[in-house]
C-alpha cells in the first residue's frame, strides 16, 4: 500500500518476509498464505532431490525403463513432459481391476498424443544425454508446468493476475532446479557411454538418500506484493522492509524418548518407558543442563539473526507464557518494546 501510494520507493529491500525456525513451519505458513490468496516465495532448507523438478524428470526417465508397467506410464503422463489433451479417468482405470495389459492399452490412447514414442526411438540410436537435452529444450516443460500449476490454484481470492504471478514464481524455482539437475547429470554421467539405466540408478539413490543437497534460493525482482517465507538459515545476509516472526513458542531443546548425551569426560543416557515412567543414568541431569544451555545460546543467536533482517518494521507473535524455553520466553526475559 505504501508503494502504491508513493510513500515508499521499490527496491530490493521493499519486501515482507516471514521468518521461522524450521522447514515444516515454513511450509505450513506458505500453505496458509496461498489458501488466503497471497502469492508466496518459499525459500526453506528443502532437499533438492525431493523437489518437483527432480521427481518429474525421474518419472519421465522411469517410463522408458519400465515400458510395460502402467504405473510408470501414468506417472509420466502426470508430468510437464507429456503435453496431452483429455482427462485420464481414474475411475475407468479402477474398473480394469489391475489388468496390466488393459491398463497399458488404455493409457496408450494418451501416450500416442505425446512425443514419448519419438524419444524412445531416439534413445536407441543416439547418446542418452543428447536425447535428454532435446527433451528438456523442445518439450515446453516450463510452459506445461505453469499450466498445470495454475490448475491447482483455486478460491475467490485468486484472480487471474495473482495466478499468473504465483505460477511465474513457482516456474522460476522449477527452472532453477531443472537447470541444476541437468548440470549435475552432465558432470556425473560420461556422455558417450551413459545409459538410461545408469541415470535411473543414480537418481533412485539420490532421491532415497541425499538430504544434504539443497534447492537453490529464488528472488523475484521488484516483487513487493508476495510474501517471502524462509527459515533463519536462509535469511542470513538478507534484509527486508518488514519481518514477521510467528510460531515463536516452539521448544528450543526437544526431549527425545531415547537420548544419549556426552561431553569430553562423561556419557549419559535417558529412556522414556511410557507416559509416566522413565530411566536415566547418574550423569544425565548434569549433561542435560549443559545441552540445554548450549542449545539456548545457539537459538538466541538464531533469534538475533532473524530479528536483524528487518529494516523498518519487526512484528513478533510472542506468547504470554511458556513452560519451556522458546523464542517467546527469550523475548519476555528482556521485556517487550512497543515502538
Amino acid at each position: 500500500m505504501d508503494v502504491r501510494s508513493g510513500k515508499k520507493k521499490v527496491s530490493e529491500k521493499t519486501k515482507v518476509a516471514v521468518i521461522v525456525r524450521g522447514n515444516k513451519k515454513a511450509a505450513e505458513i506458505a500453505e496458509l498464505c496461498r489458501a488466503n490468496g497471497k502469492t508466496v516465495v518459499l525459500n526453506s532448507d528443502k532437499p533438492f532431490f525431493l523437489s518437483q523438478a527432480v521427481r518429474d524428470f525421474y518419472a519421465m526417465i522411469s517410463s522408458y525403463i519400465f515400458v510395460d508397467q502402467p504405473i510408470y506410464t501414468y506417472n509420466y503422463l502426470m508430468t510437464p513432459y507429456a503435453a496431452y489433451d483429455g482427462v485420464i479417468s481414474v475411475t475407468e482405470m479402477e474398473r480394469l481391476k489391475g489388468d496390466q495389459k488393459a491398463l497399458n492399452e488404455y493409457l496408450q490412447n494418451y501416450t500416442v498424443n505425446t512425443n514419448w514414442y519419438k524419444y524412445q526411438r531416439e534413445f536407441r540410436i543416439r547418446p542418452v544425454l543428447s536425447v535428454i537435452k532435446d527433451i528438456v529444450e523442445n518439450e515446453n516443460v516450463i510452459d506445461n508446468y505453469i499450466a498445470l500449476d495454475k490448475v491447482h490454484m483455486y478460491g475467490e481470492d485468486w484472480t487471474e493476475a495473482k495466478k499468473n504471478r504465483q505460477a511465474l514464481i513457482d516456474a522460476k524455482s522449477y527452472q532453477m532446479n531443472l537447470d541444476k539437475l541437468m548440470e549435475m547429470i552432465q558432470q556425473r554421467m560420461d556422455g558417450e557411454f551413459a545409459t538410461l539405466y545408469d541415470l535411473y540408478v543414480y537418481l533412485s539413490l539420490m532421491i532415497s538418500s541425499n538430504r544434504e543437497e539443497m534447492e537453490p534460493d529464488i528472488d523475484m525482482v521488484d516483487d513487493y506484493t508476495s510474501v517471502y517465507i524462509m527459515t533463519v538459515h536462509k535469511s542470513k545476509g538478507l534484509e527486508y522492509d518488514t519481518v514477521i516472526m510467528p510460531a515463536m513458542n516452539g521448544g528450543l531443546v526437544p526431549r527425545e524418548q531415547t537420548t544419549i548425551l556426552a561431553n569430553d569426560k562423561k556419557v549419559a543416557w535417558y529412556y522414556q518407558r511410557n507416559v509416566s515412567g522413565h530411566m536415566n543414568s547418574a550423569w544425565y541431569d548434569e549433561l542435560r543442563k549443559e545441552a540445554v544451555r548450549k542449545g539456548v545460546e545457539e537459538e538466541t543467536r538464531m533469534l538475533y539473526v532473524a530479528m536483524t533482517r528487518a529494516v523498518n518494521k519487526l512484528v513478533m507473535l510472542v506468547n504470554n507464557w511458556d513452560f519451556y524455553e522458546s523464542w517467546s520466553s527469550l523475548i519476555r526475559k528482556v521485556g517487550l518494546i512497543n515502538e
